[in-house]
């Protein structure tokens, strides 16, 4: 297999020599117009902000589902992300976790529905790149009690939550969503 201006090229079903193109599905988002059009977005949502890129960033994740950038700016990184079609919903129920919740999801700066994308403060360092594996216990034991009490609060503005588009997968849908898994 080898990579050519995001095409892959893989071998044929029956047949080992002849070779046929399937599109890269994560070469729109890794393209150089693709970062530049997302730099330009970042920028213009900064401005008004009272702050500006200063030229480092890096694209560490590309994948199916979703892409992110960040940019270091004069007040510190930011991320700037672009969801697939699965998780397009995603900017919108963010910005409304950060309003019903505050503190529990990434504050989010601004979002374009259309296009998918989104830009975040950063929020710090991933936690198992600063603690080893053995040593996640004790962070997870203060963590997972705060998100616990967030989904009960939560509960109660359920319908605002699905009106941003994520898939209604509660108790009711379970049996549903069983039998199309089977």
């Amino acid at each position: 297999m080898r990579q050519r201006s995001g095409l892959t090229w893989r071998p044929s079903r029956g047949s080992l020599s002849a070779e046929r193109v399937v599109p890269d599905p994560v070469a729109p988002w890794t393209s150089s117009v693709f970062v530049e059009e997302a730099r330009a977005w970042v920028a213009a949502q900064l401005a008004p902000r009272g702050s500006r890129l200063t030229g480092e960033w890096e694209q560490p994740h590309a994948r199916v589902w979703s892409s992110t950038i960040w940019f270091e700016t004069t007040e510190g990184r930011v991320w700037f992300k672009v969801n697939g079609s699965g998780t397009a919903y995603e900017a919108a129920l963010i910005t409304l976790l950060g309003e019903l919740r505050p503190g529990l999801a990434p504050d989010v700066i601004a979002h374009d529905d259309n296009r998918r994308w989104s830009l975040t403060r950063d929020g710090g360092p991933i936690l198992r790149s600063i603690v080893a594996p053995d040593a996640l216990w004790p962070y997870w034991e203060r963590l997972l009690p705060r998100y616990a009490e967030a989904q009960l609060a939560l509960a109660e503005h359920r319908a605002r939550l699905l009106s941003t588009g994520p898939p209604d997968l509660g108790p009711a849908q379970l049996p549903w969503e069983y039998r199309r898994l089977l």
